[in-house]
Formats: structure tokens, C-alpha cells, sequence
């Protein structure tokens, strides 16, 4: 009896199973039907000329105003325009997921968001920007990313576009370059700053104004140059920092093809010291006016000659010395006769030791010296 009473309970529990089985795959199914009527009745709500989104309720309209979209292409996409650009089931087109999309003039263009651009990748929250390297930020003016102040990024740095890098600002032609401050400069990009155009020409900085100057006699130096700040000198001058080839303190330039420095001390230059300025020297007398072109203090007149101590001006045309024009190197006169020589400190032409010569003009014009063989014994005084 007992095993009968058994029997029943565990055939009981199998049909409870099985009916519990069938109940539970019935839910299932319901539920299924239910989902997949809610879904048609979605898709149902968008018209022909619409899409369904990815989120699978919301309803798009191929061919909206900046999406880039054109017309329908089956319920869950529109087709691209241009074809170029990817649909993305968001609701507009654009360049993938490695590019950014930029509006140039209206029309869409693509960056590629890689080290070109300075960039790691698509910027996950912008569609028309890369995701930057480092402390970079997307341009897009530049199309790429950049430094945020006005600087150039160059590969481990940025680079400031200013007065210490010769720029007024970055350049919107190059990529990785600053505008320069004048047109005769351009951007060296292994100095990382602006430098002059012309292989032969410097940067001189003149009351906060930088300019290029050619080497050469405009700057009182050589035609070359061994750095960007500076030319090659001739012989006995320096250079100095935005003036150009000088003299030594207490000299004075002579400036030409081939600039010189001039000791004003020196003989033959009839002047005492050089001037505050440095481009003079003060003459030892009145009489005599400073010539740049000849490097020493000269007689106002052409045909004046500087004599004496204190220095005067001696006119050349005297017959009663013997001279006559031209005058020599400035400080001789011509004499009336080639046996005679110009004496500057007796004023005159004579022969050349006078004190033992007399010049006599018959019957040969010569230098005689007073001795024993013209029975003389001496110059008369």
C-alpha cells in the first residue's frame, strides 16, 4: 500500500513539472511577440522618407540641413552626401571613426586624426575634432592640433610666434611655422625662429625694430657674415650688435668700400683726439676742417696746404716760394722745379739740404753745394 501511495506522488510531481514547462515557454513566447509588435509599431511611426536611429525609436529625416545626409537608403540608413562620408546611425554622416569632420565653405572635409595632425585619434565627445597629444588643442583654422598660445608645436615643444622668435604670429600657410615680422625674413625651422632671407644679411634690433641689413659698406663690413647676428670685419675693426664694423674707443671710421680707423693722434692727420661721437676728429687748429673722405684735418682751400706749429694754411700759388698747384697728398705743394723739394717747415721749395745748397737758375736751373769746388765755404745767411 504504502509503495501505490508512492507511485502516485512522484507521477503527480512529473505532470506538475511538465505543466509548469509548457506555462513557463507560453510567457516566453508572449513576450517575444509583444517585443517584435512594439518594435514594428516603432519603425511603423517613421515615414518613407525617414530612418530609424540606433537606439531604435527615434526617427530621422534623410536629407536634413548639415547632416551631409541625401536620401533614404532602407529603413535604418540614409545614403551620404557626399558618398565619401560614412553613415553612422546617430543621425548625420561623417568621416569615420579615425577622422574628424571639418565644414570648409559649407562642404565637408575629412582629417585624419594621426600624428600628422599632432593627434592620437577622433575626439570621442566631437565629431569635427582629433583627440590631441600631450597639452595640444584641436585648430580648426589649422586643421590641426596646435599649441594654445600663439606658438608652433615642433615635435616636443611649442615654440612661441613672438618677438623672441623674431614672429608676429603663426602661420596660417605652413604648418609647424610662425609668421615672421618682416618679409625680408623666413621661418628656420632647425634655429626655430625667424632668420633673413638673404644668406648674406643680418638681424639688426634698433629701438625694439628688427630689420635685415646686407653685410657689406652700408655696415662698414665685409660682404660675408659668420652668424645671423653679425658680418665678417675688415682688418682693424670689430663688430658691434646692431651697429655694424667699429673702431677701436679713441679711433675714428673712415667708411668706403674699404673702411679703415684712423688714430687721430697720429702725424699727418693734424688732430688732437677723436670726437664724442666717434665719427670725427678734433683738428689741432681753427684752420682746419675734418675730411672724412681723406681721414685727416685739410685746409678749407683746395689749393692750401696745412704748415707751422701752430698749424696755418699756406697757399701753394707763391712764386716767391717756388710752388704751385696741385697739391700733393694734401699736405705738399708742387715745386715750380724738379731739382727742388717742398720744405713745410720753411714754407718753401728748396734744395734738398739747405743748409749747405743754394738754387740757382743759370745756366742750368740746379742745387749747388757751397764748398771748396765752387770756392765757397757756406749758404750765405
Amino acid at each position: 500500500m504504502n509503495r501505490v501511495h508512492n507511485y502516485k506522488f512522484i507521477a503527480m510531481s512529473k505532470y506538475q513539472v511538465f505543466a509548469l514547462t509548457v506555462l513557463l515557454l507560453a510567457t516566453l513566447a508572449l513576450a517575444q511577440k509583444e517585443g517584435a509588435d512594439h518594435s514594428r509599431y516603432l519603425q511603423s511611426t517613421c515615414t518613407v522618407t525617414e530612418v530609424t536611429l540606433a537606439d531604435g525609436e527615434t526617427c530621422f529625416k534623410c536629407g536634413t540641413v548639415d547632416t551631409f545626409t541625401g536620401k533614404r537608403k532602407n529603413a535604418t540608413a540614409c545614403n551620404c552626401n557626399p558618398t565619401s562620408l560614412t553613415w553612422n546611425n546617430a543621425g548625420w554622416c561623417d568621416c569615420g571613426d579615425k577622422s574628424a569632420l571639418l565644414v570648409v565653405s559649407g562642404k565637408p572635409t575629412c582629417i585624419t586624426c594621426d600624428a600628422k595632425a599632432n593627434a592620437i585619434g577622433k575626439a570621442a565627445d566631437d565629431k569635427s575634432a582629433c583627440a590631441c597629444i600631450g597639452d595640444l588643442v584641436w585648430s580648426p583654422t589649422l586643421k590641426r592640433c596646435d599649441c594654445e598660445d600663439p606658438a608652433v608645436y615642433t615635435g616636443d615643444a611649442c615654440t612661441p610666434c613672438d618677438a623672441t622668435t623674431n614672429a608676429k604670429a603663426v602661420s596660417t600657410k605652413t604648418a609647424g611655422q610662425c609668421e615672421c615680422l618682416t618679409k625680408d625674413m623666413k621661418w628656420n625651422t632647425t634655429q626655430l625662429k625667424c632668420v633673413c632671407s638673404n644668406a648674406n644679411a643680418v638681424l639688426f634690433t634698433v629701438d625694439d625694430v628688427v630689420s635685415c641689413k646686407v653685410c657689406g659698406s652700408t655696415i662698414n663690413s665685409l660682404t660675408s657674415r659668420n652668424s645671423d647676428i653679425s658680418c665678417d670685419c675688415p682688418t682693424g675693426l670689430t663688430w658691434t650688435d646692431n651697429v655694424g664694423c667699429a673702431c677701436p674707443d679713441g679711433q675714428v671710421l673712415i667708411p668706403g668700400a674699404k673702411p679703415r680707423c684712423i688714430d687721430c693722434t697720429a702725424e699727418g692727420v693734424f688732430a688732437t683726439a677723436a670726437s664724442d661721437d666717434g665719427k670725427s676728429c678734433v683738428c689741432s687748429s681753427d684752420a682746419l676742417k675734418w675730411n672724412a673722405k681723406s681721414g685727416k684735418c685739410t685746409c678749407p682751400k683746395s689749393s692750401q696746404v696745412p704748415v707751422g706749429d701752430p698749424v696755418i694754411c699756406f697757399d701753394c700759388k707763391n712764386d716767391a716760394a717756388l710752388t704751385m698747384l696741385p697739391v700733393i697728398g694734401g699736405t705738399s705743394c708742387t715745386c715750380k722745379n724738379k731739382k727742388l723739394t717742398w720744405s713745410a717747415d720753411t714754407q718753401t721749395c728748396a734744395c734738398a739740404d739747405p743748409t749747405t745748397q743754394v738754387f740757382v737758375k743759370a745756366p742750368v736751373a740746379n742745387c749747388i753745394t757751397c764748398d771748396a769746388t765752387v770756392n765757397a765755404e757756406g749758404v750765405d745767411a
